[in-house]
């Protein structure tokens, strides 16, 4: 605990765990409350919702730590947030005019409800992840970890409140928006009551350019993020409309239980590894070499202990925990764990392309993930029945794509090395 960055992790990956393993905790209760149709149409809602917020603020958000001036981090702040109201009610307003449209057009069970929830869902979760952000550059991980077991809390029991008087799908998106709601504006009070009276002198003229000096995060880094999030999301749309929406179900909560240790773990170590990097970057940049390939390695070494352990044990646990009718699900998890090994890797390293603003190889990494993603899909789709041999090969696939993240986040490094070498040369 004399070590800041693993100090630092242990303060947000408690409060993770408090919430993730509550909501583990509770799950064997909502899959006997709910049937894996309902949580298949969750899934659907949830890849829509998690796709649409990547791109609520249009990624001003992720410079808020950059900024040396307190000032400009204020103004980043402010961007995102109005941006955030503004593509809330875009949002809105097109699922209403094309409400119809797309009823008839994609026959998927509980569209109509997942239409009607999705705006809420948007800006709670939007409102939340700028203002952790902002708490990531004032390095106050334990107001963090109080807002996320606050938002995991509420989700989790408002999903089981409703689900013991009225089960269904309705239940499950009503209790993720409250979450949601709840979470995003905990962490909105907290920072106001921070923020209050600090800047009062105010300007369009300096909104305006702040906003031109990171134009890159929405003009590159918004579309390569928008891009990664289809990619981890389309899967579940395919087998959604492909193999059903209990299939969907199945994989809904094979990912929930994989997601575990990313969520325990690697988001914690991902913001820290973004809150001293940004540090480093203007200190000493071998440090922060030195930082980036040891979290690879411990990274990866923690990885494979893990899934490995989960794939063993969840054959034998899934239909005793969840239900007979969640037996099937360890076997989806089986096939999912080979992404999420890499995932757990690639996650907190791939912050190093916003870090060094190499947002053209941070979009290349994500073009390519996205298109052997594609792929997969279209040989599954072409030449593949059996739902785990579908599973199999979406997750392999999704493997290969974290792959070439970590090894272009080494090419950003390198490049970035060589211009601070010259540099000093000249």
């Amino acid at each position: 605990m004399k070590n800041e960055f693993v100090k630092s992790v242990v303060i947000l990956a408690s409060g993770s765990s408090i919430s993730q393993f509550t909501v583990v905790l509770l799950t064997p209760l909502l899959t006997r409350l709910y049937t894996p149709e309902d949580f298949g149409v969750l899934s659907v809602y949830m890849s829509i919702v998690l796709t649409l917020s990547i791109i609520a603020s249009l990624h001003y958000e992720e410079a808020i730590p950059l900024p040396l001036k307190e000032t400009n981090a204020t103004y980043l702040l402010i961007l995102s947030f109005v941006l955030l109201v503004a593509n809330t009610i875009l949002v809105t307003l097109l699922l209403k005019w094309f409400k119809n449209p797309i009823l008839q057009s994609f026959q998927t069970k509980g569209l109509e409800e997942i239409m009607l929830f999705i705006p809420f869902s948007l800006f709670g979760f939007g409102l939340f992840h700028l203002f952790e952000m902002w708490m990531i550059r004032q390095e106050d991980y334990l107001q963090i970890t109080v807002g996320k077991v606050r938002m995991n809390l509420s989700q989790v029991f408002s999903q089981g409140g409703l689900g013991w008087f009225i089960p269904s799908a309705s239940s499950l998106m009503a209790g993720e928006v409250l979450g949601r709601l709840i979470g995003g504006g905990g962490m909105a009070y907290i920072s106001w009551k921070n923020l209050k009276g600090k800047h009062s002198d105010f300007s369009l003229q300096s909104l305006w350019r702040v906003a031109h000096r990171y134009i890159r995060f929405p003009l590159i880094a918004s579309w390569s993020s928008l891009i990664n999030g289809l990619s981890q999301h389309l899967p579940t749309l395919f087998i959604a409309s492909y193999l059903g929406v209990k299939e969907a179900g199945w994989y809904f909560l094979a990912q929930r239980i994989l997601a575990l240790p990313d969520a325990l773990i690697g988001h914690s170590v991902k913001q820290v590894y973004i809150g001293k990097s940004a540090k480093m970057l203007n200190i000493n940049f071998d440090d922060f070499v030195n930082l980036f390939w040891n979290t690879v390695k411990k990274m990866g070494m923690l990885s494979m202990f893990i899934y490995i352990i989960i794939d063993i044990t969840a054959p034998f646990i899934f239909p005793v925990v969840f239900g007979d009718a969640w037996g099937e699900a360890s076997l989806f998890l089986q096939c999912l764990s080979i992404f999420f090994l890499f995932q757990l890797v690639a996650g907190p390293i791939s912050a190093t392309f916003i870090l060094l603003e190499e947002q053209y190889l941070l979009a290349l990494s994500e073009i390519i993930k996205f298109a052997v993603l594609i792929l997969g899909i279209m040989v599954a789709y072409l030449f593949l029945e059996s739902a785990l041999s579908i599973v199999l090969l979406l997750s392999v696939s999704q493997g290969l794509g974290s792959i070439f993240i970590v090894l272009l986040a080494w090419k950003a490094l390198k490049r970035k090395n060589l211009k601070k070498e010259k540099m000093k040369e000249a």
